[in-house]
């Protein structure tokens, strides 16, 4: 039995670790922080949140991965989570308090912006990245390109950008009218498509900020 575990994991990481570097050639973004700790003797401070008649929470966890760059003489900073099953980021169970993670992450990330960057960074998107060995179904006879295509698109990440083509290209410099990577695309006039899941810069400090 742990023969068998050991041999699924292994091709886990290894299919992921494929897949990461894949991502890494096609993105500006750079990881800054790996397991990034914030808390009480934590390498990062808590996320202190004032509470009423003066007291205050506050929040300890560890972020998987923050990412960052310079685009258009902008720092921004994104955060990836990487999940054992499918994850999307659901807006309403954001407003409704239950889904309050990677808002959580970012409000770490954008407040310790300078511990890693050294200069006040802006919201780049949180995406979650699936840990996973795909299996690809297809009624036809893959080519060995088509099928790696269709496992890239397995790993495409999930979760919210920042509505800026310019940074959006930064994360996929392969974007297009689709994207392996990111949940967005591109017209041909250069705007997003409509499916893209993308918010203002605007709509994300509200978001944090509620």
């Amino acid at each position: 039995r742990y023969v068998y575990i050991k041999r699924k994991l292994t091709h886990i990481i290894q299919r992921t670790i494929y897949s990461l570097s894949t991502q890494a050639k096609a993105t500006v973004f750079k990881p800054v922080a790996i397991e990034a700790g914030f808390g009480p003797g934590e390498e990062l401070p808590p996320l202190e949140i004032p509470l009423r008649r003066g007291d205050s929470m506050k929040l300890r966890g560890r972020i998987d991965r923050i990412d960052a760059t310079e685009i258009g003489g902008k720092n921004y900073v994104r955060v990836v989570d990487y999940k054992s099953s499918a994850r999307s980021l659901d807006l309403t169970e954001v407003y409704y308090g239950l889904s309050l993670q990677m808002m959580t992450y970012l409000d770490v990330a954008l407040e310790n912006a300078e511990e890693w960057l050294g200069i006040h960074a802006d919201p780049a998107g949180v995406l979650y990245m699936h840990v996973h060995n795909p299996m690809i179904r297809s009624g036809a006879e893959l080519s060995t390109a088509l099928l790696e295509a269709e496992i890239a698109k397995s790993y495409k990440m999930r979760g919210y950008l920042l509505d800026n083509p310019e940074v959006v290209i930064g994360m996929d410099a392969d974007i297009g009218r689709s994207s392996s990577i990111v949940p967005a695309s591109l017209k041909t006039d250069g705007t997003f498509a409509k499916t893209s899941k993308v918010l203002s810069s605007d709509d994300l400090q509200m978001m944090r900020s509620f």
